[in-house]
């Protein structure tokens, strides 16, 4: 018997990209280290890992370092939701795929610049020795050092320098057109050609755009960063925001018009929107009445009762830590206004009642005046226990824990009064008052906040605006039940307006990123209430308007536009249908086999994840109407899960004869709808048949399957092609904003 072997010859073929990845960077030593940083103060695996792979999705998104060119991408946050930690990872992943620099332009105000890079210098570790990394800041006058920039540059180069031992560039930059021009006459000054660079904007919403659109010039800073990108030939511009509307609705040819988006997942214990305006709506959003918001004509003489309400909640909060022994913070947020007139007013009003309750506070037991003071304390008690049932016991939270909360408690100003903003001493007090204003509007960290105290109007109502003042979003669990929210009647609206249009928002780009199509595709087109505008208009221009989504038939003009989309959309239907008790519809006895359909009433949750939500819809335009119509079915869902939807089987699955126009499509509802019977006009038209239009439930939504067989204008025939129509009544249709760029 004759042994032999024969040599099998196998082809490795690496796995392909994700949708939208450009590359796939590796994970190697700066991110290690970084992840085993943030062990102490994130505890969770999981979610490191999370984090670590997030970033990874965003960079692979971008040019890949060895490739010349650049593009503009898009990270989606929520606010206060990690979108630091995130651009520090995807700058850690940077370094350990060959990139020599990583700009961060972040903050407009100085005390905003020192909070972002304080952090980025910890988590980095170059505070701790991390030589990986050599931080150039550009924050006051002067020149940055050149000689320092070209020496971390040319070590990636230089074969005398292990690979290890290659510093990255790390410059930290004001926002600000001044400093951002003297970063970029000193990198004009260097050859950068072949010198691959991560440029991070932080806030990138927020000054960065071009302010003077509408007038065919060119805002500075936005001047600016043109020039810089313009100095760095090989780079990826990443944007940062938790408010995307002006970057989604800029001219798509603008430089800064985002080309990929990535969305990214807040951790466990963020409470945001959602848990505030919805969820928990009545327990912590409390509304102050008109007559206690200040007013030019008429400001407030003494401090209001919602003022008072504030503060004793908040003092009950910083006794419970003092009962507990917390470290850290507790933090309330005064947030009156603008100006720093109206700061001043309602610093003494806190300044004077923490002295008198003080002074109450230190009286005899018994002592009237005292007892009256602790009976509203009690109040204050009986209302956070609603929602912390953990607190300590009364005898604790109102003895001297309480008097000491008042008399320990730290007012800060912060504002620029004096000349510049001050520096919170967090470290001094565990309590601690803050009064501001534009500080306190965007990107601020208020650590452990729990009180917030906004007597501000909506003013004009920009939406983006709006929510950047949600400063008490963010990861709340520890101590959401001590949360508490005070607002105008107005702002509490727009916020839960803002809420709906969010989620929409981040949902929709959430399935356009999982297409990986350029975002210049995406539809300009979100759910918003026309009470509230999404940006400054000085930045737009092309204009939008508004329409509404539901009230109306939304239906598939291009059902037939793959095989492959047909038979699976075949298959999905089938599926659902057989496992759907069908009736008979109801009607006129002389109607033909094409007018008699079956219906089912059913809840719309199953009808949306076990029929429409399978259902492909591969031409772009049924993609851009059917992605908000199951974007706006998913929030009813949400909201009002006792929705019924009533489903039609059209001509009880019978194949209708349907010609499609010149651009092979069911150019209107005509095309794929039957008309009424009789179709003259006069009494008698729609008696025997209404037409298939009028085929609906008066409540709820209405889905019609239509089965067709499709003629193109060459006479080819296509059988048994799925096409769907949904009907939203006019109780749940939405406003929605439409710009008429990009997919729309």
């Amino acid at each position: 018997m004759t042994n032999h072997t024969e040599t099998e010859h196998i082809e490795i073929i690496p796995d392909a990209l994700p949708r939208g990845l450009q590359w796939e960077p590796i994970i190697g030593e700066e991110t290690q280290r970084l992840m085993e940083g943030l062990a102490a103060e994130l505890d969770d695996t999981q979610a490191r890992h999370r984090i670590q792979q997030s970033a990874a999705s965003a960079l692979g998104r971008c040019t890949p370092p060895n490739q010349p060119g650049g593009t503009t991408g898009l990270v989606l946050g929520q606010i206060q939701s990690g979108k630091t930690m995130s651009f520090t990872t995807v700058a850690s992943i940077a370094r350990d795929n060959g990139y020599r620099m990583v700009i961060v332009i972040t903050g407009t105000s100085v005390p905003l610049l020192r909070q972002s890079v304080d952090r980025l210098r910890r988590d980095l570790g170059i505070e701790s020795g991390n030589r990986g990394w050599r931080h150039i800041p550009i924050e006051r006058a002067g020149a940055p050092n050149i000689q320092a920039i070209t020496s971390a540059i040319s070590e990636w180069t230089d074969p005398d320098v292990p690979p290890r031992e290659r510093r990255t560039l790390l410059v930290t930059v004001l926002k600000q057109h001044r400093n951002l021009l003297r970063l970029t006459e000193a990198l004009q000054q260097i050859n950068l050609n072949d010198v691959p660079t991560l440029i991070i904007d932080d806030e990138a919403d927020q000054a960065s755009l071009n302010s003077q659109v509408l007038n065919a010039d060119q805002s500075a800073t936005y001047r600016r960063l043109l020039e810089l990108r313009d100095a760095v030939p090989r780079h990826t511009f990443v944007q940062y925001t938790a408010t995307p509307q002006a970057l989604m609705l800029i001219n798509i040819i603008d430089t800064l018009s985002p080309r990929f988006v990535h969305v990214l997942e807040a951790g466990q214990g963020y409470r945001g929107g959602y848990e505030f305006f919805e969820l928990h709506r009545t327990q912590v959003i409390r509304e102050i009445p008109s007559a206690e918001l200040p007013t030019r004509q008429q400001p407030l003489q003494e401090p209001p009762a919602r003022f008072f309400e504030a503060l004793r909640l908040f003092f009950v909060g910083v006794s419970a830590g003092y009962c507990r022994g917390e470290q850290g913070n507790r933090s309330m947020m005064i947030h009156p206004s603008r100006t720093t007139n109206e700061h001043m007013v309602y610093q003494h009003w806190v300044e004077q009642t923490k002295m008198e309750w003080e002074r109450l506070l230190s009286l005899p037991d018994g002592d009237r005046s005292k007892e009256e003071l602790l009976d509203e304390f009690r109040q204050a008690v009986a209302d956070l226990r609603a929602t912390e049932p953990n607190l300590p016991h009364d005898n604790e939270l109102l003895g001297s824990n309480l008097r000491f909360a008042v008399r320990r408690s730290q007012i800060q100003v912060l504002n620029a009064r004096g000349g510049r903003t001050p520096q919170i001493d967090w470290g001094g007090e565990y309590g601690l008052i803050l009064i501001g204003g534009t500080v306190l509007d965007r990107g601020f960290t208020v650590r452990g906040l729990t009180i917030t105290y906004m007597p501000r109007s909506l003013g004009i109502g920009m939406a983006d605006t709006l929510q950047q003042r949600g400063r008490f979003f963010g990861y709340r669990e520890a101590h959401f039940g001590l949360c508490r929210v005070f607002l105008p009647g107005d702002v509490i609206y727009a916020f839960r307006a803002y809420v709906e249009h969010e989620h929409d928002l981040r949902d929709r780009l959430v399935e356009f990123e999982r297409s990986g199509r350029p975002l210049t595709e995406w539809p300009r087109m979100f759910i918003l209430d026309p009470r509230l505008r999404p940006t400054r208009d000085n930045l737009i221009d092309i204009a939008y308007t508004w329409g509404i989504l539901g009230n109306d038939w939304a239906w598939t003009r291009n059902p037939h536009i793959t095989l492959e989309s047909s038979i699976s959309n075949a298959q999905v239907i089938d599926a659902f249908t057989r496992n759907v008790t069908f009736q008979e519809d109801e009607g006129h006895q002389q109607r033909t086999d094409h007018q008699r359909h079956l219906v089912a009433v059913l809840e719309l949750r199953r009808v949306l994840s076990e029929l429409l939500m399978q259902l492909q819809f591969r031409s772009i335009e049924d993609s851009q109407q059917f992605t908000a119509v199951l974007s706006l079915l998913q929030r009813i869902v949400e909201h009002e899960s006792n929705t019924s939807a009533t489903v039609y089987l059209m001509s009880r699955g019978i194949n209708r004869e349907r010609r499609v126009d010149r651009e092979d499509r069911l150019g209107n509802v005509s095309t794929l709808f039957q008309g009424a019977y009789p179709s003259e006009r006069g009494p008698r038209r729609g008696t025997i048949y209404p037409g298939d239009s009028a085929i609906r439930a008066s409540t709820g939504v209405t889905v019609q399957i239509h089965t067709l067989t499709i003629i193109r204008e060459n006479g080819e025939r296509h059988q048994n092609i799925p096409a769907i129509a949904i009907w939203i009544a006019a109780d749940l249709a939405r406003p929605i904003l439409i710009q008429p760029q990009g997919g729309v």
